[in-house]
């Protein structure tokens, strides 16, 4: 099993119905039971632990402060303390592009996106990363360094410095003969 990030609650009136969790390429449901027992069992679930009494808190070792409860459609509040919008994001890595470290991050209404040091900073500053990095002395700490880049962005071609590394430039030759039948043909 790979790695899922917790974004959201489910909820229906005061019922807990489950959790949308991601993991690295796609959106999963699951319940509690199933996020309990996978943290039993050491899966690698971020976002959540269990406190002595059965109940969900946001996981701090993973930075996670936060999370969203989706009550119904287009209804998002947070867990915590009120945010000032109702979307957070949770930092899920970072890789390098063009030379310059992005932080890649999804949001509770499933964005996918690459975030620049001062615009995750400026995020961080408003409370709305809900988990996956911490300001540590005005850095951008990670619970994890990765520096990967997410499937999706793999997918979509966005190429990154490694990559372009290893494309070789093509060399053009040029063709005597062709060259002299071109000349040719615009003499006539």
């Amino acid at each position: 099993m790979c790695k899922l990030y917790v974004l959201n609650q489910l909820v229906l009136g005061g019922r807990e119905l489950g959790w949308e969790c991601f993991n690295g390429k796609e959106i999963v449901e699951m319940t509690s039971k199933q996020i309990k027992d996978g943290l039993k069992a050491g899966k690698e679930i971020y976002g959540l632990r269990v406190t002595e009494k059965g109940e969900f808190v946001p996981d701090e070792k993973v930075f996670y402060n936060n999370y969203m409860i989706k009550s119904h459609i287009g209804n998002l509040r947070p867990y915590g303390e009120n945010a000032i919008a109702n979307v957070m994001y949770v930092v899920t890595g970072s890789h390098t592009d063009n030379g310059v470290k992005v932080y890649n991050v999804i949001s509770s209404r499933f964005e996918q996106a690459c975030f620049t040091e001062e615009r995750l900073k400026a995020l961080m500053e408003l409370g709305l990363v809900q988990g996956g990095a911490k300001l540590e002395d005005g850095k951008i700490v990670l619970p994890f360094e990765e520096t990967a880049e997410p499937e999706a962005i793999k997918a979509e071609g966005i190429q990154t410095e490694e990559v372009k590394a290893e494309m070789k430039p093509i060399e053009v030759k040029e063709d005597k003969k062709a060259g002299e039948v071109k000349q040719a043909e615009k003499k006539k």
